[in-house]
């Protein structure tokens, strides 16, 4: 049972479209949603959180589903030079011997500096604002199928998917990084950090099909529900 004053503020990006489409029919809620990527009113700029978006709402939690594709950014579609890198768990066998492979020291501290002078400094801004309890959404699982991604490549990505569409094992491995400088940078911030859920990864660690949606970096309507569920969780009594 959730008392009625009980209220999760969502604030984050495009991975909150997900959320915004499941909770669309809901007769009742107790999550508010902000995307900053679409924001209500001449005075905001789209892409840049300011926190007057968020006046009047006194939330019980805040939870961010800030950016989340840097990752797809990076390694979605070839670069002109083809590069790999060692995970911690690669074996000898894993070089690629037709691509430039960067040791993972070097993969990890390029990602950990970026993303802490970028969107990072986003989530420290939200978890300054608030007394309340801050939770971090990680962001989808990557897309298996590279098929369906040169096919749909999204609007980011249509003019660039001539290039090819990196392996999925460079894909997870960027996605496993990427999660790893966000989960590191919560616990340096007492943010809470919640994993996708469980059902929605296939055997391998990628977006299992029943959550696919037509563009390669974002998920469904069906897994937004499951993060609804999630983020409902949270303010459970």
């Amino acid at each position: 049972m959730k008392p009625e004053n009980k209220l999760a503020l969502v604030i984050g990006q495009s991975h909150t479209e997900a959320l915004s489409q499941a909770l669309h029919d809901a007769t009742t809620s107790h999550i508010t949603v902000i995307n900053y990527n679409r924001p209500e009113g001449e005075n905001f700029r789209k892409g840049v959180f300011n926190p007057s978006m968020v006046e009047g709402i006194n939330p019980s939690v805040v939870v961010s589903m800030v950016s989340g594709n840097f990752h797809n950014v990076l390694g979605l579609i070839e670069y002109p030079i083809r590069f790999n890198f060692m995970n911690e768990t690669d074996e000898e066998s894993s070089v690629a011997v037709d691509r430039v492979n960067i040791p993972y020291n070097v993969m990890y501290d390029y990602l950990n500096t970026v993303m802490r002078q970028g969107f990072l400094r986003v989530l420290l801004q939200i978890r300054e604002l608030y007394s309340v309890p801050v939770y971090h959404i990680c962001s989808p699982p990557p897309h298996p199928n590279s098929e369906f991604i040169e096919n749909n490549p999204g609007g980011y990505f249509a003019d660039k998917v001539h290039l090819g569409v990196a392996p999925p094992h460079l894909r997870l491995k960027l996605y496993q990084l990427h999660t790893r400088v966000f989960r590191e940078f919560c616990e340096e911030h007492a943010i809470g950090f919640i994993p996708p859920p469980a059902e929605t990864l296939d055997g391998s660690g990628f977006l299992a099909k029943p959550y696919w949606r037509r563009d390669p970096t974002h998920a469904n309507e069906a897994y937004g529900a499951l993060v609804a569920q999630q983020i409902e969780n949270l303010i459970e009594v």
